[in-house]
């Protein structure tokens, strides 16, 4: 079991203080005016953390994420817990939760420059097909 220390405390209250924030974007006014450009995890995430989250919210399982992403299973889900791990959160549906809202008070234009050229849309306009269909394959293929 791990030992808690007053480092310990400060990061899990730091974690909860994050929480709270995010939630309080949820429920108060409308997501951009809540969300400032500098809390915007959405920019910080690779080009295949953003296919992995899209994939994410459309519920699909770390399998299916590595079969796109052309990776190990293993491998998704290190992207996935990447995910978690800069929204500081611990599941998927809490990646879910954080990440909807980000998405939502962003435009596409700003979404698609955080996302190294992937389009917001992504997972409705290509996750269905066939990936010699995708035109973006090769920002998360590589």
């Amino acid at each position: 079991m791990e030992k808690v220390t007053s480092e310990r405390v400060a990061k899990l209250e730091g974690r909860i203080e994050s929480l709270e924030r995010q939630m309080d974007r949820l429920t108060m006014g409308s997501p951009s005016q809540q969300i400032h450009a500098s809390e915007i995890i959405l920019a910080k995430l690779t080009p295949k953390q953003h296919v992995s989250l899209q994939m994410l919210m459309k519920g699909k399982s770390n399998a299916e994420i590595a079969k796109r992403l052309g990776v190990s299973e293993n491998t998704a889900k290190v992207h996935v817990r990447g995910i978690a791990k800069k929204y500081g959160v611990s599941t998927r549906s809490q990646i879910v939760m954080c990440a909807f809202t980000e998405i939502e008070a962003v435009t596409s234009d700003q979404y698609k420059a955080m996302a190294g050229g992937l389009p917001k849309n992504w997972a409705e306009e290509y996750l269905g097909g066939s990936l010699r269909s995708d035109p973006n394959r090769k920002l998360y293929r590589e």
